[in-house]
C-alpha cells in the first residue's frame, strides 16, 4: 500500500548493524519514524539491508526530510521458532520498494 507522510527530522532515521546468523556478514538496516497523513499517525518503518545497500533509498529518504513523500509499505505479522526453538515474532511496517525515482527510466522519457 502507498502511504503518504513525512520524516520530520534526521534523528528519525536510525541505522544499525545486523549480523547474518549463518555467514557472520554484517549489513546495515534502518528504522524510520514516519508521520502519516489522513489519519495522522506516527509509525516505525523497517528498511531491509537490500534497500539500504542499493545506493539510492537512504540518500532519497535523507533528502526528503520535512517533505511529503509516498512510501510503498506492507504490514507483516508472523511468528515462528528461531534458533534453539526460541519464539520469534515480527510485527510492523516494512518498506518493500524504494521511494527514490528510477533514474534510468526518467532519462529515457
Amino acid at each position: 500500500m502507498k502511504i503518504t507522510g513525512r520524516i520530520e527530522d534526521l534523528s528519525d532515521i536510525k541505522i544499525k548493524d545486523k549480523p547474518d546468523r549463518n555467514t557472520g556478514e554484517v549489513t546495515k538496516v534502518a528504522t524510520i519514524r514516519f508521520l502519516t497523513t489522513k489519519p495522522s499517525q506516527l509509525i516505525d518503518v523497517q528498511i531491509s539491508a537490500d534497500l539500504m545497500g542499493d545506493g539510492k533509498t537512504l540518500a532519497y529518504l535523507k533528502q526528503s526530510i520535512e517533505k511529503k513523500i509516498d512510501l510503498s509499505l506492507e504490514f507483516k505479522e508472523m511468528a515462528f521458532a528461531g534458533e534453539d526453538n526460541k519464539f520469534v515474532g515480527i510485527k510492523g511496517f516494512y518498506l518493500y520498494e524504494s521511494p527514490a525515482p528510477d533514474l534510468t527510466s526518467a532519462q529515457k522519457t
